[in-house]
């Protein structure tokens, strides 16, 4: 299988907290844009898919769009080019979770997202909940209002 066939299958199968899903068509377009312009960043070993990450680096008024569910439409807006890290989605393979890939991962996501100041993300227990953090100062709970000031 290839890797947007196996980010596919992953999406359809095993991301559960995706609320809507795309079609088949839609979700190989995105998968493969977003690859494409290096916001989705995979862990492989021998070809197969053990983990992944996706970023989008947005400014303030992406983040305001982003946060309020308006029209944000990711494979065509720049994602590359703030400085508000925003994790998308996070995947690891059941069996590999807590070893090396995570680590590997992290490493890699580190070294993406140098230029980021602020980081924005889902909590892992309860995918609702916003979690805004500034680099080098872990404001867990900070509203992104007074980040923002």
């Amino acid at each position: 299988m290839t890797i947007i066939e196996q980010l596919n299958k992953i999406y359809f199968t095993e991301e559960w907290w995706q609320s809507h899903k795309e079609t088949s068509a839609g979700i190989t377009n995105y998968h493969q844009t977003m690859l494409d312009k290096g916001n989705i960043v995979c862990y492989l070993e021998g070809g197969r898919v053990l983990g992944y990450y996706e970023i989008w680096k947005v400014n303030w008024k992406q983040l305001k769009l982003i946060l309020k569910n308006k029209e944000f439409i990711a494979p065509f807006e720049d994602t590359n080019g703030g400085n508000i890290c925003y994790l998308a989605n996070l995947w690891i393979r059941n069996d590999y979770r807590k070893t090396f890939v995570f680590t590997v991962l992290k490493r890699m996501f580190n070294i993406q997202t140098k230029d980021c100041r602020y980081f924005v993300g889902n909590e892992v227990n309860n995918i609702n909940r916003l979690r805004f953090y500034r680099r080098n100062r872990w404001d867990k709970k900070k509203p992104v209002e007074q980040l923002h000031k």
